[in-house]
């Protein structure tokens, strides 16, 4: 006797057949190298099915507001839906691409962190791969003896090269394909030294402690440089979330302050000749929230990227750091609006 499928499960089922049903035969094998790359294993088919479902109603909801608007009251009904259909067409792709260039940047941060903990446990393997060629290990025996669980990624890439190594191909063909992966110049340049004094006959040992004696002091110098911008990371942090939020939100009080003192010498101006002409301040207080509101946040990302430059060398790395600024700004904005609006009151500026 069959088992009935609930109504979620065939929900699932459907938005896993969708998300299938929009990635290409032709670029199926590049999503799930590129996948891979990024530490997912598999595709995703049901995230892709929810995009799609969100894209479709976020369409829907903009033709709606869209059609319901004044303008298109005496359009006839044939008309609207051709519209509606034409522009949601329009918008599901539009936001469809925007959703998918978002999670590539997200693939690419993670990427990115990937090749910065292959980075950080390389001078480990190298050592203890120095340890092994001293003994009298051949390369591909040595590199699969070097692999231990502590080095993260970079012990699972290692794996698949000596998984292609046993499998009779060459040492240098299995490391130029792992190398070509990865956008990573510390391990490109390390791994062809090793294989150029493979090649030559040189004495490989002595050149990879060598290696691991370069990169210890490169990580030194980097933690000492990370350790010298403490100062500024928490200058800029403060500028970000409490300084700009601030002087914009007072800002606005102050305006509203020249406001109610132009609107009184304008009042007097009409009874009394001055030498000069008052006009009152004609700003929308609407306006300038939302206008202020993107300011603060644009300033919080801009400098979130900085921090991120400075410390990493990369934004790749510190892609969460961004939302938790641009939140924090609009936080921080939102409390001094409500602190200066209780000090105005107060005081009945």
């Amino acid at each position: 006797m069959k088992e009935k499928i609930s109504f979620k499960e065939r929900l699932v089922i459907f938005t896993k057949y969708v998300g299938d049903a929009l990635i290409p035969n032709s670029k199926r094998t590049t999503v799930g190298n590129y996948l891979k790359r990024a530490g997912i294993k598999e595709i995703p088919y049901f995230s892709y099915g929810m995009i799609t479902y969100f894209t479709i109603i976020l369409s829907l909801l903009i033709c709606v507001l869209f059609l319901s608007q004044a303008y298109f009251a005496n359009f006839p009904l044939l008309i609207k839906i051709i519209v509606t259909i034409i522009a949601m067409l329009a918008l599901s792709l539009i936001f469809y691409g925007i959703m998918l260039l978002i999670y590539k940047v997200y693939l690419d941060a993670l990427i990115f962190r990937k090749i910065r903990k292959m980075e950080e446990a390389l001078p480990d393997f190298l050592a203890a791969l120095s340890l092994n060629l001293k003994s009298g290990q051949s390369s591909g025996v040595a590199i699969d003896n070097s692999i231990q669980k502590e080095f993260g990624p970079l012990a699972e890439e290692m794996m698949l090269v000596s998984r292609r190594i046993k499998l009779g191909g060459e040492i240098k063909d299995s490391i130029k394909q792992f190398l070509s992966e990865y956008d990573s110049r510390v391990l490109g340049e390390t791994f062809e030294l090793i294989l150029v004094s493979w090649k030559k006959g040189a004495n490989t040992p002595k050149l990879v402690d060598r290696l691991v004696d370069n990169l210890e002091v490169t990580r030194y110098l980097k933690d000492k440089i990370v350790a010298g911008v403490t100062n500024y990371k928490i200058f800029l942090s403060v500028l970000a979330i409490i300084i700009s939020p601030a002087m914009f939100a007072l800002t606005f009080y102050m305006i509203d302050l020249i406001r109610s003192i132009t609107g009184q010498l304008v009042n007097v101006s009409d009874n009394v000749v001055l030498p000069l002409v008052v006009n009152s301040v004609r700003i929308n207080d609407a306006h300038f929230i939302t206008f202020s509101t993107i300011i603060v946040i644009c300033i919080a990302i801009s400098i979130s990227t900085i921090i991120s430059i400075v410390k990493t060398g990369s934004v790749k790395e510190s892609y969460k750091q961004l939302f938790f600024f641009a939140f924090s700004s609009y936080i921080g904005y939102r409390f001094f609006m409500w602190v200066f609006e209780i000090f105005f009151k107060l005081f009945a500026i």
